[in-house]
């Protein structure tokens, strides 16, 4: 099977993802060279890697570089083509060459996050008018299944789920470097990733009072760049408590963010799945998320993490001083959740499951290709 992988965005994901297909099926992805670049080593030699200079949302070039990604699918030819991500303003216009091969689309939000000004700037009946012409819909879980369905109906027996796979970089970059926990005796907690208003970075930080009650060394690393921090620093009532890195992360300092971290919390208002929560399992480190959309279902409360109410700073403070006081109960639960993110998300299980997901593709392709083939059989 050729498949044709369409990567406008989320590196990190998209190449462990290809890099996983790539054991099945031969594989070409375009994706962004100002995105990708720095991720191409991770990329499996198998994979027709084409990094394009892909034209920002607002540009007029984007118009001709659609144009000529449909000649390209005309020439390869694929089996499948799966678009990674429907954040796109453009890529409708690929969709009268690609339906003709086949189009899986996954959509990692159903609903734009509060707060999240990134994704806003793409209008959602652009990411709409692509969801309900897919010929399969790809989502991380049942939660976001059920909330896909509500929102598009029409597609409902179009969806499928395809677990987050792990993502095992940042774990591989640590070992190959040889990383070692920097510091000893306080107990490091971190907050990684985009920082915008659902990611309830203000209920940590009213958390951590609470908890240093009971936990003394407590340490906060707050990792990550998004909206303006000025808010958030007003909120530490003790700053000597956070180290704050309020910018872009790259790779290496993510790997030794996470070889140092003793919990890893996720303290979202609002959710769908997360990648920090794959990194956080592939390093087995102890986590604690909030039961908001696919979180509460991939965490076992008491087993593979501990999982808390939303927007419930007493709760959180609590489940950090259960951890912070318990470090063999952080190893438990940390191995646990690498145990269960590898039996439900290792590369190979991704893997059959998107071809089982293709085989539907396909399938949907040749009824759509017979039906017009009836139609013409029957004007002729």
């Amino acid at each position: 099977m050729r498949v044709l992988l369409i990567a406008p965005a989320i590196p990190d994901y998209c190449v462990e993802f290809a890099n996983a297909i790539a054991a099945r099926a031969r594989v070409t992805m375009v994706a962004p060279r100002r995105y990708f670049a720095g991720h191409a080593a991770f990329v499996d030699a198998a994979i027709d890697l084409r990094l394009v200079d892909w034209p920002r949302h607002r540009s007029p070039k984007s118009l001709p570089f659609m144009l000529g990604l449909r000649r390209e699918i005309e020439r390869l030819q694929p089996d499948v083509i799966h678009i990674l991500s429907e954040g796109v303003l453009w890529l409708n216009l690929i969709l009268p060459t690609a339906r003709k091969y086949g189009v899986a689309t996954t959509v990692h939000d159903v609903t734009y996050h509060p707060g999240d000004r990134s994704s806003r700037r793409l209008p959602r009946p652009f990411s709409d008018w692509l969801i309900r012409r897919s010929d399969q819909v790809v989502v991380h879980g049942a939660t976001l299944r059920a909330a896909a369905a509500a929102q598009y109906r029409e597609v409902e027996d179009r969806l499928s789920v395809l677990p987050h796979i792990v993502l095992d970089r940042y774990r591989i970059i640590a070992r190959e470097r040889g990383l070692q926990k920097r510091l000893q005796g306080a107990v490091t907690i971190l907050f990684f990733g985009r920082i915008y208003r659902y990611k309830g970075l203000d209920v940590l930080i009213r958390s951590i009072p609470l908890a240093a009650k009971h936990c003394a060394d407590l340490r906060v690393v707050i990792a990550g760049e998004g909206e303006d921090f000025a808010a958030y620093r007003k909120q530490m009532a003790d700053p000597a408590a956070f180290v704050v890195e309020n910018r872009q992360i790259p790779d290496a300092e993510a790997a030794q963010l996470f070889t140092d971290a003793d919990i890893v919390v996720l303290p979202y208002v609002e959710a769908s799945q997360s990648g920090v929560l794959s990194i956080a399992n592939a390093f087995a480190r102890a986590v604690i998320v909030t039961d908001v959309g696919e979180l509460g279902r991939s965490v076992k409360d008491g087993v593979s993490g501990l999982v808390v109410p939303p927007n419930d700073e007493r709760a959180l403070a609590a489940a950090i001083v259960t951890l912070a006081s318990d470090p063999l109960l952080r190893e438990r639960l940390g191995e646990a959740g690498r145990a269960a993110a590898d039996a439900t998300a290792s590369p190979a299980i991704v893997a059959e499951q998107a071809l089982q997901i293709y085989a539907r593709v396909a399938e949907a392709r040749r009824a759509r290709s017979g039906a017009a083939a009836y139609v013409g059989h029957r004007a002729a």
